[in-house]
């Protein structure tokens, strides 16, 4: 089986999907070439990318990624990730670009669903219009442990001329050295019996265009309501 998937340097251009990409169910590395030129994978506003069988992992670098559709087509009834889709399964990214997607669906744009990790680092997120990292449910994870085996983990990477909501989890997440500018919606809608860590990070020019406010937390379970 192939494991690995490595662009040749110096390539660049847009890979335009015409159907949903087949399911993820052997880890696999995919490497986009380094540098200011990059390969684009556009899902033309329909179809999904990299939905990963459990137990297995997708490791991803040097990609952009745009026009996602919208995470219906994944099994997940409506709530799989339109670019990454994880189900109990795990997903590190590094150096990508996530532009332009207007439509993820219910989910966002990357989701991760039951037991699964996703770490984000030196990556850049502008100009998309949809949610772009969501969850569902997460174990409850003692504060002090800083290694969930449910989390989400971005470091190092910006977030700018966003207008869908950013982080809409239910789940351990951490956000550490990062910058988020000109946004204008929800950075954080942080839900259920969880732990989240906003560290060493920037806020720039950052408003809410409606109702709301840039970080929300809530809980269903409560004693007393919400």
């Amino acid at each position: 089986a192939i494991d690995t998937i490595t662009f040749d340097q110096g390539l660049s251009g847009t890979i335009t999907l015409t159907s949903n990409l087949p399911q993820i169910t052997e880890s696999l590395t995919i490497t986009g070439p380094s540098g200011p030129e990059s390969v684009t994978i556009s899902g033309d506003n329909q179809w999904n990318m990299f939905s990963v069988s459990s137990g297995k992992l997708l490791t991803l670098s040097e990609l952009t990624f745009t026009k996602c559709g919208n995470g219906y087509d994944y099994g997940f009834h409506g709530f799989g990730g339109s670019i990454i889709a994880l189900e109990s399964s795990d997903a590190v990214v590094t150096s990508i670009t996530v532009t332009g997607n207007n439509d993820g669906g219910s989910a966002g744009a990357l989701f991760s669903r039951n037991h699964s990790t996703l770490t984000i680092s030196n990556s850049t997120f502008s100009d998309n219009s949809t949610t772009i990292i969501g969850s569902n449910y997460g174990t409850t994870p003692e504060f002090t442990n800083v290694d969930p085996s449910n989390r989400i983990v971005v470091t190092g990477s910006t977030f700018e001329f966003n207008s869908g909501v950013i982080f809409s989890t239910e789940r351990y997440v951490k956000i550490d050295n990062c910058v988020f500018s000109r946004n204008t919606n929800t950075i954080g809608d942080f839900r259920g019996l969880n732990a989240y860590r906003v560290l060493n990070s920037e806020f720039t020019e950052n408003q809410h265009s409606g109702y709301g406010a840039l970080f929300s937390f809530s809980n269903s379970n409560l004693a007393n309501g919400w």
